[in-house]
């Protein structure tokens, strides 16, 4: 008998664009699992449909009231006030999400599922996942529930322990255990060999080791179709696609779980293979617009697919993650005639003592001015991203990264402050990396379960609850803010990701206009907007 399974895909209530384009990772997961003779369903909840949901007339009322309060700072028992509105905001997104759970219940009795597996996100995606976790085992209590991606990356086997609505996690590399594990529900195999699967072993939990899929071009390609993956339908998602290219970082950035999640050597797709790729969504979804998903593609790779691209006469458009040290083996002219529109670089620094000491990316101030540089001069829309306060961070070095900035004069950065994530350098050493914090464990637990900035006000943000540099999360984050105020002062654009603009060029979008209108809608909870922005794009 064939296992039927259902994949999940919640991220509670969207904050950037892009996060309504499909999902790759369960496209690819779907894909496999068709390929080894089990039926597939992808139920993707990060739609236009499901924003409009959440944002119903009584939810669009309470944020407008919470920022009414947020404005009047003379109003008697404002933050009191500000707090019952914030409760209402996550009762009114609990309601949703318990609709979304007899959602999920009826498509498991219709598609007679015995497998429901999450993609976890961080914050109210993490929460609202483990309460709709919850309904599904009240109603099947015998079904097997899974999760899967970047929370579980960062916390694995910390999940179980707080919630034991799910019956296994995936780490890193999803295929091959995901494969494993159905078969071991129909009696074949033991959980002990199956790779990157966390699981209770009576009161203990048991990590196996990981495993990476060694050749890439085994994998069938995603699959979108809409009986598949039936958010495709009638322009919920952005009808522009992630395409996987490589996985791998041989890079030991200190703040990255890259090299752990995805492997420390560089596995890459053949040239002729990717753009294979792109000709099969172009025919059979009607997309030209791609974004490239490895997160350190290998020297020359990327003018490789450029040649190939050309080769074969393709009009296409497409953003890439770009790295500095890459930069003399690309020809970034090649890759804008191809179609390359956008690229964005961690250059994390101007100041070569924070990336030497602090980030240990392996690369000078020189090699990230001149890859910035030759990027724009090339055409391509040029993103840097840098870490502000970074471990370490004095005014000097901080005057460093902004005289870079100025002298390459990218068309938009994205400042962060040094972000303490688990299963990192920074976490495995934080004092050496001046992190200050109490109890190790206690702080892991609370950054699992945080619910990160998203629609309120600054006084509702959740504390960071770890110092850096002698300095707590509101000191931190007002020299970040200072950092951006000095950037835009000097006519440098901050916050648009690769994402937005491949999204507004593919579409003929002016950039900085298609952030600022869908920025404004998503905040506004105005998915009439967002939707007429979708559509845009998906015509284009």
């Amino acid at each position: 008998m064939k296992s039927h399974i259902i994949l999940i895909n919640y991220n509670g209530p969207s904050t950037e664009l892009f996060s309504f384009m499909p999902d790759n990772g369960l496209a690819s997961l779907s894909s496999f699992a068709l390929s080894e003779g089990y039926e597939p369903l992808v139920l993707d909840y990060i739609t236009t449909e499901t924003g409009k949901r959440l944002f119903n007339m009584k939810m669009k009322e309470t944020i407008k009231e919470v920022y009414r309060l947020n404005e009047n700072l003379q109003e008697q028992d404002r933050i009191k006030k500000m707090n019952e509105f914030k409760k209402l905001f996550h009762k009114l997104i609990e309601e949703e999400e318990d609709r979304i759970g007899k959602e999920i219940i009826s498509a498991i009795k219709k598609f007679n599922s015995t497998i429901v597996g999450f993609k976890l996100w961080e914050g109210m995606g993490f929460h609202g996942s483990i309460r709709i976790a919850e309904k599904i085992k009240k109603e099947y209590p015998r079904i097997i529930t899974l999760g899967g991606g970047p929370h579980v990356d960062m916390y694995d086997s910390h999940i179980l322990e707080f919630t034991r609505n799910f019956d296994f996690l995936i780490y890193g590399e999803g295929e091959i255990p995901l494969i494993e594990l159905i078969k071991y529900t129909q009696g074949k195999g033991n959980l002990k060999s199956i790779p990157n699967l966390i699981y209770r072993d009576g009161s203990e939990i048991i990590k196996n080791p990981p495993r990476f899929i060694s050749n890439l071009e085994e994998l069938p390609s995603p699959l979108y179709d809409e009986e598949i993956y039936p958010a495709m339908k009638e322009g919920k998602k952005i009808n522009v696609f992630l395409l996987e290219e490589s996985r791998g970082c041989p890079n030991r950035c200190k703040f990255c779980i890259h090299p752990r999640k995805s492997g420390s050597s560089w596995r890459n797709k053949k040239p002729s293979i990717v753009v294979d790729e792109m000709e099969k969504i172009i025919n059979k979804y009607s997309s030209s617009t791609f974004r490239l998903t490895g997160s350190n593609p290998p020297p020359g790779l990327l003018t490789s697919i450029s040649k190939e691209i050309i080769k074969r006469k393709l009009t296409v458009n497409f953003s890439t993650f770009g790295h500095t040290r890459a930069f003399p083996e690309e020809n970034y002219p090649l890759m804008r005639k191809a179609g390359c529109r956008a690229m964005a670089f961690g250059i994390e620094s101007g100041s070569q003592y924070i990336l030497d000491e602090s980030i240990g990316k392996g690369i000078s101030v020189k090699q990230s001015k001149d890859a910035l540089k030759a990027s724009k001069e090339a055409g391509i829309y040029t993103i840097a991203s840098v870490i502000v306060p970074a471990p370490f961070e004095t005014k000097e070095t901080m005057d460093e990264t902004f005289n870079l900035l100025l002298e390459a004069n990218p068309d938009s950065v994205t400042v962060q402050f040094a972000i303490l994530n688990p299963n990192t350098i920074w976490w495995e050493d934080a004092e050496k990396y001046n992190f200050q914090f109490k109890d190790r464990e206690k702080l892991l637990k609370k950054l699992m379960k945080r619910i990160p900035p998203s629609l309120l006000p600054p006084p509702l943000w959740e504390r960071i609850h770890y110092k850096l540099n002698d300095m707590n999360d509101r000191e931190i984050l007002k020299i970040s803010q200072g950092f951006i105020e000095r950037l835009r002062k000097h006519g440098i654009e901050h916050g648009t990701s690769d994402f937005v603009a491949i999204l507004a060029l593919g579409a003929g979008w002016i950039v900085r206009e298609l952030k600022e209108k869908s920025d404004l809608a998503l905040w506004k909870g105005d998915f009439d907007t967002i939707t007429e922005i979708v559509n845009s794009i998906n015509k284009d």
